[in-house]
């Protein structure tokens, strides 16, 4: 889910060389932006916070490199 707001917002921070459709993405981005905000708030009942959590675990199941 994080993984697609950031795409998007990438997407949408692209000039599209039309100031107005311009100002309507930066918008659009904007909100992508606060879903990403609110996906690191989610906490567990009684525990840790979810998104956190996620990354946690993902980078700690990654083989090591050396």
């Amino acid at each position: 889910m994080a993984a697609e707001q950031v795409r998007s917002i990438v997407r949408l921070r692209t000039p599209t060389g039309s100031p107005t459709k311009d100002r309507s993405n930066r918008d659009k981005a904007l909100a992508n932006w606060q879903e990403i905000e609110r996906l690191f708030s989610e906490w567990v009942p009684g525990g840790e916070r979810v998104m956190l959590t996620k990354l946690h675990e993902w980078y700690h199941s990654q083989p090591d490199k050396v």
